[in-house]
């Protein structure tokens, strides 16, 4: 989910561009919709695994929607990405789905800041603290490594006609596994639907031959 940006409302970085009363009276309508959309996805579509807010979450203390206390009211036993004050993950550093060796599970803060907003220990030397934890920090806060499945000399995270030839290949896709899986972190493939709202046949038959190679190399007992 976004809630950063919105060019429609004039929403840059979480606030509505102005200082006006119009400005003001827009920010209280834009923060009210964002807050009936979350509240209409996590009552009407079951139990949730994680949500990811990308970009962040800003909260009423920052002049935003108010998305975290109806989270934790509707879906108390889910994950949740990520807030300022809460992150139960972190984002891996890069979108290569990839982390170096090691990365900790632990981290020293209970949420990461939300890219400019991040702490700048967290954002230093190209948020190395991201990729690789703390070892002898207290909050467990394991990594996860992301990638757009159509990466492969591209970046698409969202579908475009006759694309297949940036989806990346199998074997890329088994080395980027043992490098966020084998190296403690999970990988997040992003995927999205095409203009008729279905998964496009070419990604749904790479995704098989992913899933069919890791169980043959790691077989379920």
């Amino acid at each position: 989910m976004g809630t950063r940006w919105n060019s429609f409302y004039g929403v840059y970085d979480f606030k509505v561009n102005g200082e006006n009363e119009f400005a003001w009276n827009r920010q209280k309508h834009y923060n009210r919709m964002i807050e009936n959309v979350v509240a209409e996805i996590f009552t009407k579509y079951g139990v949730w695994f994680m949500v990811w807010f990308d970009g962040g979450a800003h909260g009423p203390e920052e002049g935003g929607p108010d998305v975290l206390s109806i989270f934790e009211q509707h879906q108390p036993n889910s994950l949740f990405y990520h807030y300022l004050q809460r992150a139960d993950m972190r984002w891996g550093g890069s979108e290569t789905g990839t982390v170096s060796y090691p990365s900790w599970g632990t981290f020293p803060y209970m949420a990461t800041g939300a890219g400019e907003s991040a702490k700048k220990v967290i954002s230093a030397n190209n948020y190395q603290l991201l990729k690789t934890g703390d070892p002898n920090r207290i909050y467990y806060m394991p990594a996860m490594s992301n990638a757009p499945l159509r990466g492969n000399q591209g970046h698409d995270w969202f579908w475009s006609p006759n694309r297949e030839e940036v989806l990346y290949p199998l074997n890329t896709l088994v080395s980027m596994y043992y490098n966020s899986v084998g190296h403690n972190t999970s990988l997040i493939l992003g995927v999205t639907q095409n203009s008729r709202g279905l998964l496009p046949k070419a990604d749904v038959a790479r995704l098989k031959e992913f899933g069919d190679a890791i169980t043959l190399r790691f077989p379920i007992q």
